[in-house]
């Protein structure tokens, strides 16, 4: 994205979000310490992720009127559109965990530092925004707010999700390889095969012409090791 088209959509953002930003709600305790540091921020919440449709007529981005920490998913018409909430962030059910082995302190940490979806990127014909990885998953949605799925069913971590260049298929991280889902069939394809124990997949890039995937690949086993001192001790070991 160039330095100019960048700018235009800040400003078109900030400019957005002061024009149309909601009362915040009253400090309970003041304005201590604890308070500026407390959310939803007294200043209100910055808009996030921004990203503009490859015709240049829309604008996604990440924002929560109230300054609360979990950010929902909006779009507003560049360049005087009134940004329009198309996804709360809260309405994805969270991934089922059948054997779920965390504490009760842990859950209430996973609500509490939800910050919301991320990730955003626009199909190439501008008819779908991907977002996350997000509770579990990696979303599609239209920019209407309409027909939100999983861009698989599945609560396998994926990561890395991509639009090839010309929009024919969805590319993405799953257990250490490179997969292609076909856009029109959903056929899914695995096109790395990488299993020695050491390695790892560092990412990948498309040609052009979407013919090709160039990817980053690591033998972690030939990497030299170092030793840690101790310097809490008398003597460092």
């Amino acid at each position: 994205m160039s330095l100019k088209r960048a700018s235009l959509i800040s400003l078109a953002i900030a400019a957005s979000a002061i024009a149309f930003s909601q009362p915040l709600p009253e400090p309970k305790t003041g304005l201590s310490i604890e308070r500026l540091t407390q959310f939803p921020v007294i200043n209100g919440r910055s808009p996030s992720g921004a990203t503009m449709s490859p015709d240049g007529s829309q604008i996604a981005f990440m924002w929560n009127r109230t300054g609360d920490r979990r950010r929902d998913l909006y779009v507003l018409d560049y360049p005087n559109g009134e940004p329009r909430l198309i996804l709360e962030s809260d309405s994805i059910e969270r991934p089922y965990r059948q054997d779920d082995s965390r504490t009760d302190l842990q859950k209430e940490e996973e609500v509490l530092y939800d910050s919301g979806a991320g990730g955003l990127k626009w199909s190439p014909d501008g008819e779908t925004i991907m977002f996350g990885p997000y509770r579990g998953r990696v979303w599609l949605i239209d920019p209407d707010g309409k027909n939100l799925r999983p861009l698989i069913d599945t609560n396998e971590q994926v990561s890395s999700p991509n639009f090839s260049p010309n929009g024919t298929y969805v590319s993405f991280i799953r257990a250490n390889n490179v997969f292609l889902m076909n856009r029109e069939t959903n056929q899914v394809k695995q096109i790395t095969f990488i299993s020695k124990p050491g390695t790892s997949l560092g990412g990948y890039n498309w040609s052009p012409d979407e013919s090709k995937l160039s990817v980053t690949w690591a033998d972690n086993t030939k990497m030299g090791r170092h030793v840690m001192m101790d310097f809490s001790k008398d003597r460092a070991e």
